[in-house]
């Protein structure tokens, strides 16, 4: 149980989180049996993966993949920064993740991440730059909007739904998760991130054409310090 001080969680965190792992639960160990009237054989599982996770940004995905894999039974080694906030340590620690300390750019954190796959043979979990942490956490833009329509049809002041959303854009894995929620709608989505000392890698890389792959930003918006990702 988590410590009730702890961060609370989305489900659209939960939900990227549990469909990463998932597949480390499945049984990888299947052996032959001899149907016994000499047909043929059937595939029954043995065991099952108790591959070890891991990932290495701040707060809700920290502990999102941590209540996953505690779930499963699968150990997870989170991979922080050494300044991260004391909250956010603890309520990963509460769902029983073994954190790893790091530096505080993503290059740092890549380094030490290296160390614990050497050390456990981890299998990486990403923290923003996969297909399915973007359905994930897309599905927080599908209910922001439906709860908009139903207060507004509670209120009486119509069903006009959205004009925009702003989504804090880091590793961008919620943004481009929030952009595909919103396809076919004509929502317009606004990613925001922080200027101080080039954080804003993402406008920048929108710029120059070409995507910057390091920050080594000290904003106080901590969850924003990753460079975007390499997927769109």
């Amino acid at each position: 149980m988590a410590d009730p001080n702890s961060l609370p969680l989305t489900r659209a965190s939960v939900l990227s989180a549990h469909d990463l792992i998932k597949p480390l639960h499945a049984p990888h160990r299947r052996r032959a049996r001899r149907d016994p009237l000499g047909g043929a054989s059937a595939c029954k599982a043995q065991d099952q993966d108790l591959v070890q996770v891991r990932e290495f940004p701040e707060g809700n995905h920290a502990q999102a993949l941590s209540l996953a894999a505690s779930t499963m039974s699968i150990p997870a080694h989170i991979v922080m920064p050494r300044i991260s906030t004391p909250a956010k340590i603890a309520a990963t620690q509460s769902y029983g993740a073994r954190v790893i300390f790091s530096g505080s750019t993503a290059l740092e954190r890549e380094a030490v991440v290296a160390d614990v796959i050497a050390e456990t043979g981890a299998t990486l979990i990403p923290p923003y730059d996969h297909p399915h942490i973007m359905l994930g956490q897309g599905t927080a833009g599908l209910e922001l909007q439906e709860q908009v329509l139903e207060a507004q049809g509670a209120s009486g002041k119509g069903k006009g739904g959205l004009d925009a959303i702003i989504t804090p854009c880091g590793g961008g894995g919620l943004l481009s998760g929030t952009a595909l929620s919103a396809q076919g709608t004509g929502i317009r989505v606004f990613g925001a991130e922080p200027s101080f000392e080039g954080a804003d890698d993402c406008r920048r890389g929108l710029a120059s054409g070409a995507r910057v792959e390091t920050v080594k930003s000290l904003t106080i918006a901590d969850g924003l310090r990753t460079p975007v990702g390499a997927w769109p």
